[in-house]
């Protein structure tokens, strides 16, 4: 077991030594580094729990790391979670505010704030 905690705490530090750049690029890839992150921290407790359960020949230190990586990941939920929803919103509210006019055969579209995209769309496009 050991073995493969070891590979792959080099696999994902490889992976997190990538992602480090772009780790607040988006919610996609904060979300991957957070991943990466945390599977790091998953093998190394392996490593932990096992030492404490040898040097104290009892369970508790199993318990307590798995308590602790617990935490952690709740913690990277909580950090990660938010900005979709908050995306979410934001998404719906352009949509609500995006108007569609027919006229003679071609669209009107409404161009939102800040939007490269509007103009006159041919009707056979939307359809």
């Amino acid at each position: 077991m050991s073995v493969f905690s070891l590979v792959g705490v080099t696999a994902n530090g490889v992976c997190l030594w990538l992602l480090w750049r772009h780790r607040s690029d988006d919610i996609n890839m904060s979300s991957v580094y957070e991943c990466s992150r945390n599977d790091i921290a998953s093998n190394l407790s392996v490593f932990v729990a096992a030492f404490g359960v040898w040097i104290f020949q009892s369970g508790w230190p199993e318990i307590i790391v798995a308590s602790c990586l617990a935490a952690l990941l709740l913690r990277s939920s909580v950090r990660v979670l938010p900005v979709p929803f908050r995306n979410l919103g934001s998404s719906q509210r352009l949509r609500e505010r995006r108007t569609l006019v027919i006229d003679g055969g071609a669209a009107k579209v409404t161009p939102l704030p800040g939007s490269p995209c509007s103009g006159w769309i041919p009707a056979r496009a939307l359809q």
